[in-house]
């Protein structure tokens, strides 16, 4: 489950950290990650709360409706959603935040035990959405598609 927990955090930050596209967001830099806690929810799911620093000189922003889709060789592998987060303005803080990881539908806890032999995570991408914006605003939804979890986790 530890890989899995990697993953997870792997989805995160690159969802935090890949705000640099829009004008409000383009300063604004991740610049750490820990797993804090992960707790299996039987054989399928996982709850996990990372430590994600991020720095962030311009104003208040509110990350929210994390979501993400771990693929292996271009199938659907983990579904991962995570919690709000508020970016003060002319931060650098660390931010605890909530996350749930769920099994696609035919992958078992046997092929997730498997990446243990495969630490670089070849074949092994993410699709993330979430909004951000003001915290007193609706936000901007941001897609990011196709990222390579091994250039996240290295």
């Amino acid at each position: 489950m530890r890989i899995a927990a990697l993953l997870l955090a792997a989805v995160v930050v690159v969802g935090l950290s890949s705000c640099a596209g829009m004008r409000q967001l383009r300063r604004v830099r991740y610049t750490s990650f820990r797993v804090l806690s992960f707790t299996p929810r039987g054989l399928r799911s996982a709850d996990a709360v990372l430590a994600v620093g991020v720095r962030n000189p311009g104003p208040d922003l509110c990350v929210s409706r994390l979501e993400g889709v771990v693929k292996k060789n271009g199938k659907p592998f983990a579904r991962v959603t995570g919690g709000d987060v508020l970016l003060r303005a002319a931060s650098a803080d660390v931010h605890e935040l909530p996350c749930a990881l769920m099994l696609e539908e035919g992958v078992s806890v046997l092929k997730l035990l498997e990446l243990l032999g495969d630490s670089t995570f070849d074949g092994y991408r993410a699709d993330v959405t979430f909004r951000v914006g003001p915290p007193d605003a609706p936000g901007r939804k941001v897609k990011i598609k196709n990222l390579k979890i091994s250039d996240i986790v290295r």
